[in-house]
């Protein structure tokens, strides 16, 4: 029979080699994961999930120049402004839409929509809304346009399992 070294020192019959028990506990430290992470995975999940046929992912939709962003990819909804293209925009096979925006897991709240849309009335999109509120504002606009079309679902998305719940309700 092999011996089993280990703890055990030579075989696993004998007796605990104190020189090879661990000096102290430590934690596991998994690594830290980001929204580019959710995104890697997400994507890898829809490119092979069986009610899929097309994944368009969107890596980015500026920059800035300076203190001026620039808008590469301009989304025109009637009746609606400042509407901004999301990070992926698949196309299912039963001929809906799924539009994910994918965040971070842990660093993004969603935010009060209703409480966002009131300041933007009264300030104006340009007034005191920061960047990121107006940004993702717009995004939302574009994923509630995706969820009113039929079969349409459009999603912010922190975990994967929200990809796949989205994907369950599918017909």
């Amino acid at each position: 029979s092999m011996a089993c070294k280990g703890i055990f020192g030579k075989d696993r019959d004998g007796p605990i080699d104190p020189a090879r028990l661990p000096r102290k506990k430590t934690a596991v430290q998994l690594p830290k994961r980001g929204e580019a992470d959710v995104k890697t995975d997400g994507v890898g999940l829809l490119r092979r999930h069986p009610k899929v046929a097309v994944v368009c992912s969107h890596n980015s939709g500026g920059a800035y120049f300076g203190e001026q962003f620039v808008n590469f990819n301009r989304v025109y909804v009637k009746g609606l402004k400042d509407v901004r293209l999301v990070d992926c925009v698949c196309f299912l096979k039963n001929g809906g839409i799924l539009a994910i925006d994918w965040k971070h897991p842990t660093d993004w709240k969603e935010p009060d929509w209703d409480w966002l849309v009131a300041k933007e009335m009264r300030e104006g999109l340009r007034g005191m809304l920061s960047k990121d509120e107006a940004k993702e504002l717009g995004q939302k606009r574009f994923l509630d346009t995706v969820a009113a079309l039929p079969n349409g679902i459009g999603i912010f998305v922190t975990d994967v399992s929200m990809v796949l719940d989205a994907l369950e309700r599918i017909a």
